[in-house]
């Protein structure tokens, strides 16, 4: 069986030899999720005890870690949802951290629940991707994630009152700035 992998591994250009993919603990089809644990292990170094980190994830030691952010990188490496999914995680841990206030819960917030919801099952990091394949593909580029022109103009719409100025000022400033972000590395990573 070893060797028809590897068959098939050279047919596809990865080589004979390429490694085994290891995800540890870290669902192989959530790229958020492996930023994420990025993030949490990150903050047990800066914490001091990187093991906490590692153990949460199922990551043996560094050289485990970094056999599972390749296997991220090349599952995921190419596409979008890579490129914005560390900017998602960053602003759930964000939107924790804000929750548990500053100066002992003194300056806490908490984003409206309704804010956070998606718009017609799209989150807005889909929408930025959509809006992106439309402007490089047009009505192809949609289909590719099973919307038309009539929904992202309703998904858009929705996301942008949670922007608009009556919308909450904090979420919609939070919103619009991540949102911004996701165009950008929408574009990157599509126009390559």
């Amino acid at each position: 069986m070893g060797i028809l992998i590897d068959i098939i591994r050279g047919i596809l250009g990865m080589g004979a030899a390429a490694e085994k993919d290891d995800f540890a603990n870290i669902d192989p089809n959530d790229p958020v999720a492996y930023w994420r644990a990025d993030h949490d292990i990150d903050q047990a170094e800066r914490a001091g005890d990187i093991k906490v980190g590692y153990q949460k994830y199922g990551i043996k030691n560094a050289e485990h870690w970094d056999q599972v952010k390749a296997s991220f990188y090349r599952r995921h490496g190419k596409t979008p949802e890579y490129s914005l999914g560390a900017s998602t995680a960053g602003f759930w841990a964000n939107l924790e951290d804000l929750a548990k206030g500053r100066d002992g819960g003194q300056f806490a917030y908490r984003m409206p629940q309704e804010y956070l919801e998606p718009v017609e099952g799209v989150w807005l990091d889909k929408l930025a991707i959509a809006k992106i394949r439309y402007e490089l593909q047009g009505d192809a580029g949609l289909a590719q994630m099973g919307m038309d022109a009539g929904k992202l103009g309703r998904v858009e719409a929705g996301w942008n009152a949670r922007m608009g100025g009556s919308a909450d000022p904090t979420a919609a400033g939070m919103l619009g700035g991540l949102y911004h972000t996701y165009i950008h590395q929408a574009r990157a990573s599509l126009s390559r």
